[in-house]
């Protein structure tokens, strides 16, 4: 269960990757399902939201109440932190990819 918000955190990096962007409110380790939509970055339901790190470590979307200018760039640094931890965290082992 301690891994599980390191799994689910990397969706949201994973669809940034696809030029998309992850629109979850709850996951399933957190909430009792998996609450999400996938949208293209540059759509404009994308942009009414904003990604922010709960009190157990998972990262959710919230929509934003006062549409603020920094909100790709609070984005921005969230991912790379999740990425930052992700590459902290992974295990190599020899002879694997």
């Amino acid at each position: 269960m301690q891994v599980l918000p390191l799994f689910c955190n990397s969706d949201y990096w994973g669809m940034s990757q696809l030029h998309g962007t992850l629109l979850r409110r709850g996951t399933c380790g957190n909430a009792d399902r998996c609450d999400y939509c996938v949208a293209g970055s540059e759509n404009s339901m994308a942009k009414e939201y904003e990604i922010i790190k709960d009190e157990a470590g998972f990262l959710a979307s919230r929509k934003i109440k006062n549409k603020k200018k920094d909100s790709s760039r609070k984005r921005a640094v969230l991912l790379a932190i999740l990425w930052k931890t992700f590459l902290r965290t992974r295990t190599f082992r020899a002879g694997s990819p």
